[in-house]
């Protein structure tokens, strides 16, 4: 309490209650609400699979905990988890909204697009990025299947014994 007042001043923020009492139409509430808190618990779990992996780090530690290496092999997908909680957040929250308070997004649709060409476009880009996820996974599961890249004649034995030096 008092923060808020810091920033404000004397403006009040907008709740739902006000703008139900104005006669607009109420966001849902629950998706946003859900994906947002969704967005943190990965963003949390995803740091601290860093910081498992970082404290494991030193001394080769880290390659001999097969624990934590088969989670971190899933764990790739995280990121973009959160990022599509992200974008629901953003673009459920606005809603009604185009412009707050001054477009809605039924005002927004454009008279000059047809539905045809907006669901040509929505396949197009459902096929697009469906290619470039299995190019992805392609990649990716290429890249797993090669192991890792050793910069000296060692081998895998002598990175398991010595802690790791250099660049990260």
């Amino acid at each position: 309490p008092g923060l808020g007042e810091m920033f404000m001043g004397d403006m009040k923020p907008a709740g739902l209650n006000d703008l139900k009492a104005e006669g607009h139409p109420l966001p849902p509430v629950k998706p946003v609400f859900h994906s947002f808190h969704w967005m943190v618990v990965i963003g949390i779990v995803i740091l601290g699979l860093f910081g498992a992996a970082a404290a494991l780090l030193p001394g080769g530690r880290l390659y001999k905990s097969t624990w934590l290496l088969k989670l971190l092999v899933p764990a790739v997908v995280l990121p973009h988890i959160a990022n599509n909680l992200g974008w629901m957040t953003a673009e459920i929250g606005r809603q009604p909204w185009t412009v707050y308070r001054l477009q809605t997004t039924t005002q927004g649709v454009s008279p000059n697009v047809s539905a045809g060409q907006v669901l040509g476009s929505l396949i197009m880009f459902v096929l697009l990025y469906t290619l470039l996820g299995a190019l992805y996974v392609f990649v990716l599961d290429r890249r797993i299947k090669a192991g890792p890249v050793f910069d000296h004649d060692d081998g895998e034995e002598a990175l398991l014994k010595k802690p790791v030096e250099g660049k990260f």
